[in-house]
């Protein structure tokens, strides 16, 4: 007796357990080149928007392998924790504070919906 199975993709145990309407999820423009024929499209995802380059802060005498998001090296927050000048730009304050600015490649946003 022959007996067949059917492996449940990861989408298919998620809209079973769950039943989300839709399912968002980001590539890496540094990794996903083709925005039209990728894994994501493959598995029917749909490209919603491309979003651009961002940045991280980096300091290797904190942490050589850290990126530090920008959200906490806010000018109001550097200010008030470290006493710099209102009148320095954000990168000015960083980069006395020893930090580096790492750029990415962008991201595209998929959504699958159900």
């Amino acid at each position: 007796m022959k007996v067949e199975s059917h492996v449940l993709q990861p989408w298919e145990y998620v809209n079973r357990e769950y039943t989300p309407t839709s399912i968002i999820s980001f590539a890496d423009r540094r990794w996903t080149l083709d925005k039209d024929n990728n894994l994501y499209t493959k598995l029917g995802f749909e490209l919603v928007k491309e979003l651009a380059p961002d940045y991280k802060y980096y300091n290797e005498k904190i942490d050589r392998y850290a990126r530090f998001h920008k959200f906490g090296f806010i000018k109001q927050t550097l200010h008030k924790k470290h006493g710099l000048s209102m009148d320095l730009t954000e990168t000015e304050m960083v980069q006395l504070l020893g930090y580096d600015r790492i750029w990415d490649c962008g991201l595209f946003k998929y959504k699958m919906t159900f």
